[in-house]
């Protein structure tokens, strides 16, 4: 790329090359129309498309402070003054963009150097922003330009820019590579947005899920991606909390039977108690609350019964023990007491009783078999050692069997029998726990088949109950009479018959009141159709009879009260509106008048009265658009002719500063003053860059020093 910058003495060619691609570029100075100043002026353009950009903020510090700024026009342009004699920072910059910054000096200026002033085009050429991508090279000046007195021009430091050379590539090819990236992204962003969005119309919302966060990561900031992702997460987190929801309550209903199996009533009722909170409409959960609620009073009943049975029992066998203890100990009264409290605890127990009569006896043989006992205290010692054994062996088991734990208390009646082979309480209780195994099996059956029969009962009712909510009356007596086929004696399926008896005649009742209404509302309608339809045709007098006629069917009506005061007021309006249509053409007349009397003078070009004839008109309907819009345009043309006529002025001042240069500097050639002619022609080429004589003097002055 070749760059170009003359100066008022001395033209200059300098070739550029990566800097000037991605910062900016100089041209040819130009004449700026104040005198003794730098007028700086050039284009702004993107780097990766070419296209001039409007809004560009361009802006120069003098001395460190901010001077001035401006913004590119819809071309691109701008345009600066500077003085001479300071340090100027030139920079531009725009959102989506990276900055960028040059410096020019104009200290140093020799005063005859800044007659006529100096003019710099320099095009930026800008970098849109892209993510992760360091920048700071363009923090630096991009170019550093002051006056050279070799050249006596405003001169570039050629060194500066060699050193900046270097950073300026690695950065065109670093940019240039991850735009391509990017561009390649941007593709598979579309398509991950599109496949999400094809998710989303084929309820695959996890899917959909997948694709937005995918897309995401190619572009976290992205607003488009980032709201399909919430609707697709909503989806999904509804789509799984209704899942969700419904494995909850499966996994509690089966928690719930298999504790209710168990007879866990306690626990179940509350597991079905955390379902039926989930599913407040399921029948199943209700029901088993409600059984498990009757069976919890049973077993509380029946756990008392126990108890206190358990208690006399404990009480009668301390007492027992305790006399047999004593009995044993030969401490005949304390045992006459203690079998005297087990036998008033179970009166019907013979074996306290048959220890007294053995006490009485024993008192009464005490004295005779002094000497038998005493021989016979090695064998009562050991018939003791069996006795507590089995005593021991009995108790267990006795205890398992009040737990009902029959397998162990078998197995210890059976070890008690190993012990005292002729006892019978062991037998009897054998036989017993035979006896409760059997009685459970049959309360399981008796149980299963209940329930079977509670089920197709309430299946009934439900159904009965759902036809007769949705007035399915036949549906539901057929269902209440299937209930009772069930369980003849249930109170609730016979209610509902009479109820449904009794519905039946309500909508009998109903049918034969709704069709008088019916009737009497045709006919009241009819009427008021005729009202209306008189009122919409301002037929007033036809319609206040219609209105009256219909009051006479529904003295009650708000409707036709309020249409015959309307009649009232509709006649009052339309006199008033009469009135206000004859001022209202009044000022249409005046309206019209002054605006055609405004575009008139604007079609002769009288700008002026034609101004005034369209705020006239705007004064007389201030909401007319018209006379404003006709306002705007001729004070534009009035604009427009100004500004035409100060152009004019400065191309004529242009013009004779001009003539005057190329005549002085002839009148040097022609003088052989060679140094001043080829000062005064190069000021002129100044005035007028295009012109091609002062060059060709030029020239010809150089060739022939």
């Amino acid at each position: 790329m070749e760059t170009s910058f003359p100066v008022p003495h001395l033209h200059l060619r300098c070739r550029w090359s990566a800097l000037l691609v991605i910062a900016f570029c100089f041209s040819g100075s130009v004449v700026h129309a104040q005198v003794d100043d730098v007028y700086i002026y050039g284009n702004v353009k993107d780097y990766t498309s070419a296209k001039k950009l409007e809004g560009v903020t361009v802006t120069i510090f003098k001395n460190g402070a901010k001077l001035v700024e401006t913004a590119t026009n819809a071309s691109g342009k701008y345009e600066l003054n500077v003085d001479f004699g300071a340090d100027y920072k030139l920079m531009c910059a725009k959102p989506g963009f990276v900055g960028k910054n040059i410096l020019i000096d104009t200290r140093n200026v020799p005063e005859e150097e800044r007659s006529g002033g100096l003019g710099m085009n320099i095009d930026f050429t800008m970098l849109a922003v892209i993510p992760d991508m360091d920048f700071a090279v363009l923090e630096q000046p991009f170019g550093k330009a002051k006056f050279d007195a070799t050249s006596g021009t405003l001169s570039w430091d050629m060194m500066y820019t060699e050193h900046m050379r270097s950073e300026q590539a690695r950065l065109l090819r670093e940019y240039d590579e991850k735009r391509k990236r990017e561009i390649g992204a941007e593709a598979d962003f579309a398509k991950l947005l599109a496949e999400g969005s094809a998710a989303m119309t084929a309820k695959e919302y996890a899917k959909a899920v997948e694709k937005f966060n995918a897309a995401l990561v190619l572009k976290p900031g992205d607003g488009i991606a980032k709201a399909k992702l919430s609707d697709a997460q909503m989806k999904l987190a509804e789509l799984e909390g209704d899942k969700k929801l419904n494995e909850q309550y499966a996994a509690l209903i089966k928690e719930a039977d298999a504790l209710f199996v168990k007879k866990d009533y306690v626990n179940a009722k509350g597991k079905f108690t955390q379902a039926f909170d989930l599913k407040d409409e399921e029948a199943y959960p209700k029901q088993k609350i409600k059984e498990c609620e009757t069976l919890i009073a049973d077993l509380a009943k029946k756990a008392e019964e126990e108890r206190l049975a358990k208690e006399l029992e404990e009480k009668y066998k301390t007492a027992l023990a305790a006399g047999d203890a004593a009995f044993k100990g030969t401490k005949y009264e304390d045992a006459r007491t203690k079998y005297t409290t087990a036998s008033e605890l179970k009166p019907a127990e013979q074996y306290p009783k048959d220890q007294l009569a053995a006490i009485t006896k024993k008192l009464d043989e005490l004295a005779k078999k002094a000497e038998e006992d005493r021989l016979k205290a090695e064998e009562e010692k050991r018939l003791k050692e069996i006795e507590a054994r089995y005593t021991a062996v009995i108790v267990a088991a006795d205890a398992a069997f009040k737990a009902g734990n029959y397998e162990p208390a078998k197995a210890k009646y059976e070890e008690a029998l190993t012990i005292k082979a002729e006892e019978k309480y062991p037998k009897d209780q054998l036989a017993a726990i035979v006896l409760k195994l059997k009685d459970l099996a049959d309360q399981a059956e008796k149980d299963r088949l209940q329930k079977e029969l509670d089920e197709k009962y309430n299946a009934a009712v439900k159904a009965g109950d759902a036809a007769f909510k949705g007035d399915q009356l036949d549906e539901a007596k057929a269902k209440y009479n299937e209930a009772l086929g069930v369980k003849k004696d249930e109170k609730y399926p016979k209610d509902q018959l009479l109820a449904i008896d009794k519905r039946i005649a309500e909508l009998a009742k109903k049918a034969d009141e709704d069709e008088k209404k019916r009737k009497l509302d045709e006919q009241y309608a009819t009427v008021i159709v005729a009202a209306d339809a008189a009122f919409t045709t301002a037929m007033y007098e036809e319609a206040s009879a219609k209105y009256n006629e219909a009051l006479a069917l529904k003295k009650d009506e708000k409707y036709p009260k309020d249409q015959l005061a309307a009649i009232v007021r509709k006649i009052a309006d339309r006199a008033k509106a009469e009135e206000e249509a004859r001022k209202q053409a009044e000022i249409d007349a005046k309206y019209q008048k002054l605006v055609d009397e405004g575009n008139g003078m604007f079609r002769n070009e009288g700008y002026a009265g034609a101004r005034i004839k369209f705020v006239e008109a705007g004064n007389v309907k201030p909401a007319e658009k018209y006379p404003k819009d006709r306002i705007a345009e001729i004070d534009a043309k009035l604009a427009e002719m100004k500004r035409l006529e100060e152009e004019e002025k400065k191309r004529l001042d242009l013009e004779a500063k001009y003539n005057a240069l190329i005549a002085k500097a002839d009148g040097e050639y022609d003088g052989k003053q060679m140094g001043e002619a080829i000062k005064d022609y190069k000021d002129a080429l100044v005035l007028k860059p295009g012109e091609q004589y002062p060059r060709e003097r030029i020239a010809l002055i150089e060739s022939q020093m």
